[in-house]
């Protein structure tokens, strides 16, 4: 009996141990895309998972900087920093995962909606699915580079092909291109939808969305990591995670 006891608490002191003790510091960053994270006027860090990122770290004993960059910097630090570096809500891609670690899910999406003028909604509507709107040739896509929009949609967009007008700047300026006539359409979670129309300065009465159907549940988000980042602090994260569950 005694040596299970030695036993079990030393399995414990494993797991509770790096919760205990500080861990490295990070620098945690994220792009301007709210309402999930943005810069506020006083140049914190708002949205909602940057509160649910606050909440992992301190649970797990790690202090953080954060830092506001373009998906494409963000990318670059976690291929080639040398400091330990994790960035809010990625996608877990498998093309990603050759240069980055993945902590547990922190957000499950709801599942995408089409975005549209009001005038063309029904355009849409005559069409089946998204693999009908995507084969459409006169249908034009607006997107921004670098994103994923999760595994199912993603091999859609390979297979198909849509024609599409990329933005580069924001998710305001994508829209602003469906209002410019410069695009028909776009892919938007509905978290997004209310803050991409005030940020553009757009009506929201001019635009609808439409649900597809065939859209699975919403995409997980992660913490996605640089290699630099040790096993250990992962754990920490993973284990502050579990015990906060996903949201």
């Amino acid at each position: 009996m005694r040596i299970y006891f030695s036993i079990l608490f030393g399995f414990l002191s494993l797991v509770l141990l790096p919760l205990q003790t500080a861990a490295e510091p990070l620098t945690v960053s994220y792009f301007e895309r709210p309402p999930y994270y943005f810069t506020a006027k006083d140049g914190s860090a708002k949205g909602f998972l940057v509160t649910r990122t606050q909440e992992i770290l301190r649970s797990a004993n790690i202090e953080a900087q954060f830092l506001s960059l373009s998906p494409n910097q963000i990318i670059y630090v976690l291929k080639h920093a040398n400091t330990p570096n994790c960035s809010i809500g990625w996608f877990k891609k498998s093309e990603r995962e050759l240069y980055a670690q993945f902590t547990q899910p922190i957000y499950q999406n709801r599942p995408l909606v089409l975005l549209t003028t009001r005038d063309q909604l029904l355009t849409f509507k005559q069409y089946e699915g998204l693999a009908a709107i995507f084969s459409q040739r006169q249908l034009v896509m607006v997107r921004m580079s670098s994103f994923s929009y999760g595994s199912f949609v993603d091999q859609l967009l390979e297979h198909h092909n849509p024609v599409s007008y990329f933005g580069t700047k924001s998710q305001a300026d994508v829209v602003r291109a469906i209002a410019q006539g410069k695009a028909n359409y776009m892919l938007a979670a509905p978290e997004e939808v209310d803050v991409m129309m005030q940020s553009a300065g757009l009506a929201a009465d001019d635009f609808a969305t439409m649900t597809l159907s065939e859209i699975p549940a919403g995409n997980l988000r992660y913490l996605m990591c640089g290699k630099q980042v040790s096993a250990e602090t992962m754990q920490r994260l993973n284990i502050a995670i579990e015990r906060l569950g996903i949201k």
